[in-house]
């Protein structure tokens, strides 16, 4: 306690990065929903609910949900763990919340993976197999590693805002880069199914493409690059920054996937609505792209 109080300033002043960051991030996720509102109200909301439209629906509102509630805790400094009915689950939330979400919102760019392949049976088994390897690894690396974790009473109750974990939150540093190999290791075998597609593409067709699979392409790619980037800086966080600037790479992660799951929907559909060719089937079944020789189509939703 004595070294806590010593230590205060610093302390405080890494706190008040933190509440920064939080809203930061929480502002990001809602100011790119207010701009996209409308293109979500025309794709999805005014259309026959669809797979795709309750995976986008779930991975941005549960997104916009758990950094409200950051927000919230991140700026009370009355919490204390006699407040079980929420520092516990908070403190739980933190732990499986993104970890969680990221195979969750893995599913978009899996469904778009499965259309890119021609909706071949062997590529969707062994794609559902990857998921559910995803899956299980992470929940039981969640459960394994994390589970030491205990709420405690907050040290200077009225001074430092949140929930607060004990002492063996020290073995954070380690289970946070532990957890980002394991994400970045799935991304990086989602972006080469993508970019091989790519590659066989350009190879029989040359670099010339319609305006909707520059899109498809694209996000597909970036949503990847974007994942691994995320997980990385959250990595290097737990490596480099103090404790209490830990938890910033999991803010930002769930603010940019937010972001970039709802933007694989939006985009696609905003481009393939302008498309004569395609206009009319685009809300019922997916999206049928036209890009194989001779011409036939994959389905995408």
């Amino acid at each position: 306690m004595n070294a806590l109080i010593a230590e205060l300033p610093t302390v405080v002043a890494r706190y008040r990065v933190l509440i920064i960051n939080t809203f930061a991030a929480t502002t990001l996720l809602l100011y790119e929903i207010l701009i996209t509102s409308g293109q979500e109200i025309r794709y999805v909301w005014l259309t026959s609910w669809t797979k795709i439209n309750v995976l986008h629906v779930l991975t941005r509102y549960y997104a916009l949900g758990f950094l409200l509630i950051n927000a919230y805790a991140t700026a009370n400094a009355n919490l204390s763990v006699e407040v079980i009915s929420f520092c516990t689950p908070f403190n739980r939330l933190g732990v499986w919340g993104t970890l969680v979400y990221v195979p969750f919102v893995d599913l978009l760019i899996i469904l778009r993976i499965y259309a890119l392949y021609y909706d071949s049976k062997k590529v969707a088994v062994f794609l559902v197999a990857l998921w559910i390897a995803e899956v299980i690894s992470t929940l039981t690396f969640i459960g394994l590693q994390f589970s030491p974790f205990k709420t405690i009473p907050n040290p200077l109750p009225g001074i430092l805002p949140g929930c607060f974990l004990d002492s063996t939150l020290n073995m954070y540093t380690s289970k946070v880069i532990q957890s980002g190999a394991l994400v970045g290791a799935f991304q990086a075998i989602y972006f080469a199914l993508t970019m091989y597609k790519l590659v066989i593409r350009v190879k029989s067709l040359g670099i010339s493409m319609t305006p909707l699979l520059k899109v498809f392409f694209r996000d597909g790619a970036g949503y990847c690059l974007i994942i691994f980037a995320m997980f990385l800086l959250s990595v290097l966080l737990a490596a480099t920054a103090p404790l209490q600037l830990q938890g910033i790479g999991q803010l930002w992660i769930m603010s940019i996937v937010g972001i970039s799951a709802g933007r694989l929907v939006l985009n696609l559909r905003d481009v393939a609505a302008d498309e004569p060719d395609h206009r009319g089937d685009w809300m019922a079944s997916g999206r049928r792209l036209p890009w194989r020789w001779p011409p036939t189509s994959a389905i995408i939703s």
